[in-house]
């Protein structure tokens, strides 16, 4: 059972959704607890900002939010479908899904459309939010095949409406109403789960399914600087699903996912920015 969504607050304090069960740590990922949920109350992401102030995707596109640290939820009415949330404070968070984002500034008790994604091929693509001091980031996922993905990375800041595209890539139709797509930044063949560390930095996982051994990239991706990024050797020809990404700052961090032999959760934690990495206990199956 994979985990889909991973977020932590400080080296510590972290959540994970592995599939229908909501988890959470307080000692860096080293044990998890279970925490008991309504049954209506399946999560496609979460998203914390302290240790007590949480918000969730539900996996019916609705937004939920807990102040007990996810032990209690109350759902919350949105514009449109809610496939990842974020937040800067108990106030200010974007809620993004099927091609577009919304945001607030009243801890998810009003919202407004924020950005919708001008793609021709694919317009009601997955997506997934992260924000830091005053910026939002945004990956919109489209349907792979044949080792091939339409993404698009973009980024905003709050109380702005202009939105940068930052990294494009495409799959078998050419996206024209993406303006500059051909001269950004490309994240592989494949896009994976990415982190933001701080309002200009965010990491990304990307992925050449076609090489072989399959190779899995770290990307760190800078908002005003230039770009770097390394394979993650430990990842490579390991087959493993990488499903959720999560670091506190550019050199420690945390990636998921799953082995296809025994579909077994893996986490791997990094504390020299992804050049080495090691495994940590999984949450208990």
């Amino acid at each position: 059972m994979a985990v889909n969504s991973l977020t932590f607050v400080d080296r510590e304090h972290g959540w994970a959704l592995a599939g229908p069960r909501l988890l959470r740590t307080v000692d860096g990922g080293e044990s998890w607890q279970q925490l008991m949920l309504e049954p209506s109350d399946h999560f496609s992401a979460v998203d914390f900002v302290t240790a007590q102030d949480g918000w969730a995707a539900t996996s019916s596109g609705e937004v939920a939010a807990t102040h007990d640290g996810g032990e209690q939820w109350a759902r919350q009415p949105s514009l449109g479908r809610a496939e990842s949330v974020c937040f800067l404070d108990r106030n200010r968070g974007w809620a993004a899904g099927a091609g577009a984002v919304q945001s607030t500034v009243d801890g998810g008790r009003h919202w407004q459309l924020a950005y919708q994604l001008p793609s021709v091929a694919e317009p009601d693509q997955q997506a997934t939010a992260h924000c830091k001091g005053d910026k939002v980031w945004v990956l919109f996922q489209g349907n792979g095949a044949a080792s091939k993905q339409d993404y698009n990375l973009v980024a905003s800041e709050v109380g702005m409406s202009q939105w940068t595209v930052l990294a494009h890539g495409s799959g078998f139709v050419l996206e024209p109403t993406l303006p500059g797509a051909p001269d950004v930044h490309g994240l592989g063949d494949y896009s994976g789960p990415f982190t933001v560390v701080d309002a200009d930095t965010a990491l990304l996982i990307g992925e050449c399914q076609a090489c072989f051994p399959t190779q899995v990239f770290l990307t760190v991706a800078h908002l005003n600087g230039p770009w770097a990024g390394h394979n993650i050797p430990a990842l490579d020809g390991t087959a493993y699903n990488v499903s959720a990404a999560f670091f506190v700052d550019e050199t420690h961090g945390w990636v998921t996912g799953t082995r296809s032999e025994d579909d077994a959760i893996v986490i791997a934690a990094t504390a020299d920015g992804g050049i080495s990495w090691t495994t940590v206990p999984a949450p208990p199956g």
